[in-house]
């Protein structure tokens, strides 16, 4: 009698259904063993749809390790693994936001600063970017560092090894990366009336079939894995806009990413940001995203009123585009005049801070990295919370207003129309060494 069959004689033995843990003969020397070593794992996958199909472990992670001597020798699935029997979905992923996660992360590494995330541990910044699409020596590399949940990318939403689909139709699902910081939809969406009626039904507070709008009701219609925004994860885009002064300030936020430089004409990071799809560069893919979502509102709501909440949600970020933009030509004048020495993008502030990045340098990529972040993410997922993120935005820029204004004079000496206390803040984001490049 195959093994398999004996442990399900066990299992209705000692009152257990069956059907819950039906293990595959191909699996069953898989399951006996990691049974003991990592039971969790083995419950999950007997309860999955994987087992009730008969998908064994070796179609996932092969053939080639046997006993506990050749553990290393175990596949670890990816994308292309679970196109062999998922070939839509994983298409899809391959065209969305979620496939260049890794992409953006290598465009941009040091944007994360701000927030103190590390770029190369298995925790930070990877914990969630690493469910991109990458080369395989990165996968290796991660794998080694003991990143291991995520690098198949489907398993960030569908949890290894039960790989549930009501899971991932959860709103909880998407918690886990889009928490706290700069990438707070959770916040956004939990503190919206959208995000409070998914928990009043939830909770049974209201009836199942009340109008509930979740993560993925919005980003994911009917099921498209190809998770994307109009205004991309930067929610900047090219061409620069029809209205001169949001040009003016779009341009010198581009400028100040390194994607075009001072006759907007390409700029040193104008091809990462593309291939990672940071910012929408052709006008057509953003009309057709921004379609997309207008048509998932009218589900809801009357066109009119659709079109006149993404209206205002538009008003906020040209207010935040020009507050930061704002602070960058406060700043800039100080690169020009040698009082703080050259960035990557020349004599000009560089959003991307690294290491040795003054405090003035910091505020501005917090500022955009942060806090306008913030505005986007509260302002587009229906939240008032955008209004404290404003608040802090603006309070940034009369700090770098303040202390722009004394360098220029010279703060070191003082002056008659400045305080001690504006002197003291002056010379904590602005060096008074006198450094020159």
């Amino acid at each position: 009698m195959p093994a398999w069959h004996l442990t399900v004689i066990a299992a209705a033995l000692m009152g257990h259904a069956a059907s819950e843990i039906v293990v595959p003969s191909a699996s069953a020397a898989c399951a006996e063993c990691h049974a003991r070593v990592s039971p969790g794992i083995v419950q999950d996958w007997r309860l999955s749809r994987h087992a009730g199909v008969e998908v064994a472990c070796v179609d996932c992670h092969g053939r080639e390790h046997t006993s506990a001597n050749d553990a290393a020798r175990a596949s670890l699935p990816t994308p292309a693994t679970c196109a062999g029997c998922h070939p839509t979905q994983v298409a899809q992923f391959e065209r969305g936001k979620h496939a260049r996660a890794w992409a953006a992360i290598k465009a941009i590494p040091t944007f994360h600063n701000v927030q103190g995330g590390a770029t190369n541990g298995p925790t930070g910044c990877p914990s969630c970017h690493r469910i991109g699409l990458k080369p395989q020596a990165d996968t290796e590399a991660l794998g080694k560092a003991g990143a291991m949940h995520g690098q198949a990318s489907c398993d960030a939403c569908h949890t290894r090894h039960l790989f549930s689909v009501a899971e991932a139709q959860r709103p909880e699902a998407c918690r886990n990366c889009h928490s706290g910081g700069e990438h707070m939809q959770w916040e956004a969406w939990t503190g919206s009336k959208h995000g409070i009626r998914n928990q009043l039904v939830s909770s049974g507070v209201l009836p199942a079939g009340a109008a509930a709008p979740k993560c993925q009701g919005c980003h994911m219609p009917q099921g498209d894995h190809a998770v994307r925004a109009p205004w991309g994860s930067l929610g900047m885009r090219l061409p620069l806009p029809e209205e001169p002064e949001w040009a003016r300030d779009r341009a010198t936020l581009f400028r100040a990413l390194g994607v075009l430089d001072a006759n907007r004409g390409p700029g040193p990071r104008l091809r990462a940001v593309m291939d990672a799809e940071m910012a929408q560069i052709d006008k057509i893919d953003y009309d057709i995203e921004r379609g997309r979502l207008e048509a998932v509102c009218r589900g809801c709501h009357a066109q009119p009123f659709v079109r006149e909440q993404l209206d205002q949600r538009d008003a906020l970020l040209r207010d935040a585009d020009h507050t930061v933009a704002e602070a960058v030509r406060l700043v800039a004048p100080l690169f020009e005049r040698g009082t703080l020495p050259p960035t990557a993008n020349g004599r000009f502030p560089d959003l991307v801070v690294t290491g040795k990045a003054s405090p003035i340098e910091r505020v501005l990529a917090e500022m955009f990295f942060d806090l306008r972040a913030r505005v986007i993410a509260n302002g587009f997922h229906m939240s008032p919370a955008y209004v404290e993120a404003r608040v802090q935005l603006r309070r940034s820029l009369e700090e770098i207003r303040s202390a722009a204004e004394l360098a220029r004079r010279g703060s070191r000496a003082g002056t008659s129309a400045a305080s001690d206390a504006q002197r003291s803040a002056a010379r904590k984001l602005v060096p008074t060494s006198g450094r020159s490049p």
